[in-house]
């Protein structure tokens, strides 16, 4: 896992590299602890491995994805007693292994990174109104990538020779976020960069406002199941009894989107079942479209 200081401020949207209020090098820019299977060690960023990509990227059409709020890695009051931090961690790792989406877009983290071999973190992050955000990517895909973040709601990844960005974003809270989270849209379509966009995350839409967006020129299908549902994931004892669609996907009309799970089974530990976060986690494919829609 890659970890920064629990607490402080790991990123910047000045200079991800360095802290800003010393200008000495940021922890989580200089080294990566790796807890892999039993063995460990501190290990710089700069060498992780970076593979050729078996495709050049202008030429594939389709990409990949997960995106998952980790609540912090807060721990369920239907866990465990004895459950802990590291078990979390090594079933996120298990997990994503698993799914081998091309892309992972975290949300809610709570100054680290879960760790998983087959992905690098892109060199972009940053704190919102909860935690951090951070993307990963596979290996073969990282010589292709150019990530920036966004004010302090997205990370916005592009593969300019395949014309399509990628935003990782959690968007403000709330009934009331609803003019911030249209600005922070209106934001991303005017600072992509690319023909084409997929936003994927936190988004905390409600369904009603999701119309007013088209003149941005995104569009969206709700998930197949809802992403949030305190009814059947009790993750707070005594919390609020509904369903939403916090976690979901938006993208520019020249992107389809298929193939889109809800994650929303519990995990079973020492009898006991329960979820890793009080969101559940969604993939999904972005493909570029043959023809401008």
């Amino acid at each position: 896992m890659i970890r920064g200081q629990q607490g402080k401020q790991w990123g910047s949207d000045r200079d991800w590299s360095r802290d800003n209020a010393t200008g000495k090098p940021n922890l989580i820019a200089e080294a990566v602890w790796v807890a892999c299977l039993g063995a460990s060690m501190f290990q710089p960023i700069d060498q992780f491995p970076v593979t050729a990509s078996p495709m050049p990227e202008s030429k594939r059409k389709s990409y990949t994805f997960l995106t998952w709020n980790l609540c912090l890695l807060e721990k369920s009051h239907q866990a465990p007693a004895n459950w802990q931090l590291d078990q979390a961690e090594a079933r996120v790792r298990e997990f994503i292994l698993d799914l081998d989406p091309d892309f992972v877009f975290f949300q809610e983290l709570p100054g680290l990174v879960p760790y998983v071999e087959t992905h690098d973190l892109v060199p972009a992050n940053t704190i919102t109104h909860s935690g951090n955000i951070a993307t990963l990517a596979r290996h073969e895909l990282m010589e292709s990538l150019q990530s920036r973040t966004v004010d302090k709601f997205a990370i916005l990844t592009s593969i300019r020779s395949a014309g399509i960005s990628f935003a990782n974003v959690h968007l403000e809270p709330g009934p009331n976020g609803k003019q911030k989270r249209f600005a922070s849209l209106e934001r991303l379509a005017k600072t992509c960069g690319t023909p084409a966009l997929l936003i994927a995350g936190d988004t905390n839409t409600r369904t009603s406002e999701v119309e007013s967006w088209s003149h941005l020129g995104f569009e969206g299908k709700l998930p197949p199941r809802a992403t949030w549902n305190s009814r059947t994931n009790q993750f707070r004892d005594g919390d609020r009894k509904y369903t939403a669609y916090y976690t979901r996907y938006f993208h520019s009309r020249n992107v389809k989107v298929s193939n889109v799970r809800v994650w929303d089974q519990p995990i079973q530990v020492q009898g006991k079942k329960f979820h890793l976060s009080d969101h559940f986690a969604m993939s999904g494919k972005a493909a570029l479209a043959e023809k401008p829609l």
